[in-house]
């Protein structure tokens, strides 16, 4: 876990640092304008972990060109096996898979067609772990069917991890589609995923010259 920190904390503090040499730029050479901040909803699906992943977030931009952000995230094995009992079949996951809430802050860039973001932030993990090494287990004709270990079993582990996410969303003032990789760290599992994300809400305001 200290391995994992520091690392989390050397690209935090990397970025944040690339982020105000864009913002001091930024204010040198700014006309004075009344702000409008973004804010956006997101739901997204694709791919990470074993199998599947989906998100589902909402970012608030805090201060100009700065934003926070809440997610729901998580990757589901693609793994399983099934139970059929009076011919409805049940299926069980056999594997890790992955659920995360996370508080981010980091940089928000807006060009005339889209939106860029960078983050790094905090994330509670729980993490199942499913499967069994043992034969399958016996049925009854027609009543009950498995194809799943005798000795299956899933166990749930909770723990903090260090989540970064990046967004980068083509966009008109009040929706858009992008894409999304993020990336949790976190000493039980760590995982990945990339999500196709639906996004609306104020994107890309119009600003008011003063």
């Amino acid at each position: 876990m200290k391995t994992f920190a520091l690392i989390g904390m050397a690209v935090t503090i990397m970025l944040l640092s690339i982020s105000e040499l864009f913002a001091q730029n930024e204010v040198a050479n700014a006309v004075p304008i009344k702000m409008k901040k973004s804010y956006w909803f997101d739901l997204g699906l694709g791919w990470g972990g074993q199998g599947n992943a989906f998100d589902l977030g909402f970012s608030y931009e805090v201060t100009p060109n700065r934003l926070m952000s809440f997610h729901y995230s998580g990757v589901a094995t693609n793994d399983c096996c099934e139970e059929i009992a009076l011919f409805i079949p049940i299926e069980n996951p056999m594997g890790k898979s992955a659920e995360s809430v996370e508080v981010s802050y980091g940089i928000l860039r807006k060009g005339k067609v889209s939106l860029f973001t960078m983050s790094a932030g905090l994330s509670y993990v729980n993490v199942e772990t499913a499967g069994g090494s043992g034969p399958t287990a016996s049925g009854v004709p027609i009543l009950y069917y498995t194809t799943c270990p005798a000795n299956y079993s899933a166990e749930n582990e909770g723990t903090m991890g260090l989540a970064f996410r990046a967004q980068y969303i083509p966009s008109w003032r009040w929706g858009g589609l992008g894409i999304s990789p993020y990336l949790n760290l976190n000493p039980k599992y760590t995982f990945g995923s990339v999500t196709i994300n639906l996004a609306f809400g104020r994107m890309r305001p119009r600003n008011l010259k003063v």
